[in-house]
């Protein structure tokens, strides 16, 4: 059927992830693929950003105090920029691939600019806040598109062309700009402590959801027990922003001696983030669903044992396929050992 069009710079991209110091390159089509995800998530965040920020205040002369989320992204940016530096440097395009990858995916896109909506669509939210923001989504993107053009040249100059006049750059080409260097955006550390806890804890939520079985819809109430003062400011701060991130109903505060019973509980930071099962999940209807998944599992690992015990199959079936019934068997054996810990935690409520 011949090879798919990724286009140019998923290709581009992909061969620079490639380039390690191995001899031997696993060239495989899906990763082109992913890539060309990749440049599909860049070109839709650069729509978003067009959309909230052209004909609106972004300039510096009209934004407020930036807040800890727009302080934390340029300290990410100013190491992601470092990392950068140093791989090519170094001829590592691979590390310069792989910084690229995790900055714009991982933390700029999937954090964010999540948080970002929050504010810009929040119609409480100050005019110099949402400016800040617009400001911080402008700034980084077009810094962004300068650092990743040597790998994905064709759509950063794309992108560059519409987004550089609200950066308040008016250059001809992203080609001859200069090259991002990692001082012009200083960490922040007390912005980076906020943010690790506020994607702890939102991470935290998602784990317990998915554990549970529990839809990414449902919104579930959270209580917090933490005797730590910047914890307890952090979730004054930070309450609105995390209960949108984590579909929560409310985030509370606990005094030490306020501990409850039938919460899914987990560690975050200096506390333990505490989450009530009793009205979310039927306990008993949910471990008779658990159980019927393990005695399944335990038919298929009963009878994948009898047949790698068997000579007849083993010596005369081809080796990929004995490989794969043990590849198999392991995946089952992963398999129902997490379905045994998560009833194991169910129990426990």
């Amino acid at each position: 059927q011949g090879i798919p069009g990724f286009g140019t710079d998923a290709l581009r991209f992909t061969f620079a992830s490639l380039a390690t110091q191995g001899r031997d390159v696993r060239f495989d089509l899906a990763r082109i693929e992913g890539y060309r995800n990749f440049c599909t998530k860049l070109w839709n965040a650069a729509r978003f950003e067009l959309m909230n920020c052209e004909g609106q205040a972004c300039t510096p002369g009209d934004v407020g105090e930036p807040g800890a989320a727009e302080r934390w992204i340029r300290g990410e940016l100013g190491r992601t920029a470092a990392q950068i530096a140093r791989a090519i440097e170094d001829y590592r395009f691979d590390f310069v691939a792989q910084s690229l990858y995790q900055f714009v995916w991982d933390r700029y896109c999937d954090w964010y600019i999540e948080l970002a909506k929050i504010t810009l669509n929040d119609a409480d939210a100050p005019a110099s806040r949402q400016a800040a923001v617009r400001h911080t989504l402008i700034t980084v993107l077009e810094a962004t598109l300068r650092m990743a053009h040597p790998v994905i040249p064709f759509i950063t100059e794309e992108i560059w062309q519409q987004v550089a006049p609200l950066a308040g750059s008016h250059g001809s080409s992203i080609m001859v700009e200069p090259y991002p260097k990692a001082a012009e955006w200083q960490a922040d550390e007390t912005a980076d402590a906020a943010m690790r806890w506020v994607i702890d804890l939102v991470g935290a939520v998602r784990n317990i959801r998915g554990e549970m079985s529990i839809s990414p819809a449902q919104a579930l109430p959270a209580l917090l027990d933490s005797q730590s003062p910047r914890e307890r400011r952090w979730v004054e701060e930070h309450r609105s922003a995390v209960c949108r991130l984590a579909r929560l109903d409310g985030l509370t505060l606990l005094d030490t001696a306020d501990r409850r019973a039938g919460c899914a509980v987990a560690m975050v930071g200096e506390g333990q983030l505490l989450l009530p099962m009793a009205d979310v999940i039927d306990v008993a209807a949910e471990l008779g669903r658990l159980d019927k998944q393990i005695a399944k599992l335990d038919e298929l690992l009963e009878r994948s044992a009898r047949k790698l015990a068997n000579p007849a199959f083993t010596e005369k079936a081809p080796g990929e396929v004995v490989v794969q019934e043990r590849e198999r068997r392991q995946e089952h054996e992963r398999q129902r050992d997490e379905l045994c810990r998560q009833r194991t935690r169910i129990a426990a409520l």
